[in-house]
């Protein structure tokens, strides 16, 4: 058994019998935190590595990942952010003025996206200096949006509170996620929020630099040891997706129930999820295999009708030539006679001279 990697505090023990195939179709096994309840894969190569090299691993993995990508590129995917900041600016009431932290941009999209929707007060760090340089460069962007360094560093050196902290795909990435929940809790005040979006796990989401899935358990554990409490869990089964919204606690506070008990039920709803999907893009297949096969009918006809349409015109161009050379015939007969008249013509001037 190794230390967990989220809470730093329980064993991760196998689950007998819990297997699931990495996305290079290596299979795998599943280890469970005894305390957390968090998921790990025992063949993580990280797992036992310090945190600063896991640190190091994981900017060289997203260097390799997104380091190569092109200026245009890097602006058609600020553009697609547009709807997440939609969805940010509607979930959490933004302005332009709202004091934003995002933890872990990458190569600094949803900065860009923040900024060219008016929203100012966004601040974001990012430990790559390869991807930082990059997305100052292309995005036009200063230390006052975005700072090389990790969250750590910003919490070390800064006391401001935040109206939103974001964790999109990067809470999985640090070790230690209970601590860096807990850092950025004394961040948000009373009134500010955490949102995280981290996979599930799911055969495409097992790779080395994901170091734990959550689970609901883990979010009873997070509000056990810390000041946060769930205000919100939102799933996307279509790509394997769980969104968490976190708060300090107030006077309103519930403790979170988990509504999903167990990972087979978990699985299930994805499996109904993904089956669901599945039979929409059998119908839509369907639907546009019928519409190419009557398609494919209608030009079969008309190439039919061209075709007659050739052996008509074939007749008529046998025709056409059937005239000109009856025309040629006729021509040449009236070469002869006026030849004929010309030689009567000739005989009667001799006979008249005569």
């Amino acid at each position: 058994m190794y230390t967990c990697l989220f809470c730093k505090q329980g064993k991760v023990s196998n689950l007998p019998e819990q297997f699931i195939s990495d996305r290079d179709n290596n299979n795998t096994t599943i280890g469970q935190c005894l305390y957390c309840h968090s998921i790990s894969v025992v063949s993580n190569q990280v797992i036992n590595c310090s945190d600063s090299n896991i640190l190091e691993k994981q900017v060289q993995i997203h260097n390799e990942q997104w380091a190569h990508e092109s200026e245009f590129e890097l602006n058609e995917y600020a553009v697609e952010l547009k709807q997440l900041v939609d969805y940010f600016t509607t979930q959490f009431s933004l302005s332009g003025e709202s004091k934003i932290l995002e933890v872990g941009s990458g190569r600094g999209g949803l900065v860009r996206a923040l900024l060219n929707e008016g929203i100012v007060g966004i601040t974001a760090c990012e430990p790559s200096t390869e991807l930082y340089s990059k997305a100052i460069e292309v995005y036009n962007l200063t230390d006052k949006n975005l700072l090389n360094c990790t969250s750590s560093e910003v919490f070390e050196t800064r006391k401001e509170l935040y109206d939103l902290i974001i964790y999109w795909h990067s809470l999985e990435h640090i070790p230690s996620g209970l601590n860096e929940l807990r850092n950025a809790s004394n961040f948000i005040g009373d009134f500010g929020e955490i949102i995280i979006q981290v996979p599930l796990l799911y055969t495409p989401w097992v790779y080395d630099e994901h170091l734990f899935f959550m689970t609901e358990e883990t979010l009873v554990f997070l509000e056990e040891n810390t000041t946060l409490h769930v205000k919100n869990v939102d799933y996307d089964f279509s790509h394997m997706f769980m969104t968490i919204r976190l708060k300090n606690k107030g006077d309103d506070y519930q403790p979170f129930e988990p509504k999903s008990q167990s990972l087979i039920q978990l699985y299930n709803q994805a499996i109904t999820t993904l089956h669901n999907n599945y039979n929409s893009l059998e119908k839509i297949n369907a639907e546009s295999y019928n519409s190419s096969k009557a398609l494919q009918e209608l030009l079969h006809e008309k190439m039919k009708t061209i075709t007659s349409y050739e052996g008509l015109v074939q007749e008529k161009m046998k025709t056409i030539t059937s005239y000109e050379e009856l025309m040629e015939e006729k021509i040449h007969e009236i070469n002869i006679y006026k030849k004929l008249i010309e030689q009567k013509n000739l005989q009667i001037k001799q006979l008249e001279k005569s």
